[in-house]
C-alpha cells in the first residue's frame, strides 16, 4: 500500500501543533513531503522499478543511464538476464568482442554493455530495472510513512527556528532509514554460481554421494 499525501499532512500538522493551514501552509507541507520521498528514495533504494530502456548503437559500448536511476537491479536483453560485472573485467570473461550483449556495468551515471553491439541489432533495446529517484510519496512503500512524517516535522521545525528539537528528530529520522543500508548499497559483480542451474539432487539428498 503506497503512502498518502493527505494522511501524511494530517500526521504532521498534528506533530506540528496546527490542524489547518496557518503558519505552515498546506503548500509547503505538501513540497516538504516530496523532499520527503526524494530523500527516502534515494538513501533507502526503497522505490524499484523499470527504469527505462537502451537503444543499442553499433560499436557503442557505454550508453546514459534512464533518467533517476539509482541503482541497476537487472538489465535484460530479448528477455535474459545480463551478467553484472565491474568495467575493468571487459574482455576477459567472454571471448567475443561484437554481438548480443551478455554483461553490464554501471559506473557515473553510464550502463556499460559488453560485448559491443554490431549492426545485426543496432536499434533493439535493453531493459533496465532498479532503484529509481521520486519525488512521489505514492511511490515510497507504507513502511517509511513515520519517517516520511517525521521529515516534514523536521521543516516545519526548522522554519519555526527550533532548530535544537529538529537536529534531534532529524538523527532519529537518519537512524530509522540507515537500518539495512549495507545490504541495500552492495555493489558486488556477479558470481558464476548466480548462473548456475542448480542440482536438485544434492539439494534433496545432501551430502549423498
Amino acid at each position: 500500500m503506497a503512502l498518502s499525501e493527505s494522511s501524511l499532512i494530517t500526521a504532521i500538522r498534528s506533530l506540528l501543533n496546527e490542524a489547518v493551514s496557518g503558519f505552515f501552509s498546506d503548500t509547503e507541507i505538501r513540497s516538504w513531503i516530496a523532499q520527503a520521498a526524494g530523500d527516502i528514495s534515494s538513501k533507502t533504494l526503497c522505490y524499484e522499478t523499470t527504469a527505462g530502456s537502451l537503444t543499442l548503437a553499433t560499436d557503442q559500448i557505454e550508453y546514459a543511464a534512464p533518467t533517476g536511476l539509482l541503482k541497476p537491479k537487472a538489465v535484460t536483453y530479448k528477455d535474459k538476464g545480463l551478467v553484472r560485472i565491474l568495467p575493468h573485467q571487459i574482455g576477459h570473461l567472454t571471448h567475443r568482442e561484437a554481438g548480443p550483449p551478455e554483461q553490464y556495468y554501471f559506473l557515473a551515471n553510464t550502463i556499460g554493455l559488453w560485448p559491443k553491439p554490431d549492426v545485426s541489432i543496432a536499434a533493439e533495446t535493453v531493459t533496465v530495472y532498479g532503484a529509481v529517484f521520486t519525488t512521489t510519496i505514492a511511490d515510497i512503500p507504507e513502511w517509511y510513512e513515520i519517517p516520511a512524517c517525521w521529515y516534514g516535522v523536521v521543516q516545519g521545525l526548522l522554519k519555526d527556528k527550533r532548530y535544537a528539537q529538529a537536529g534531534q528528530l532529524y538523527q532519529m529520522y537518519l537512524n530509522s532509514l540507515s537500518f539495512g543500508r549495507q545490504d541495500l548499497t552492495d555493489q558486488a559483480p556477479d558470481v558464476r554460481a548466480d548462473f548456475k542451474q542448480p542440482d536438485f539432487n544434492e539439494i534433496l539428498q545432501p551430502g549423498k554421494e
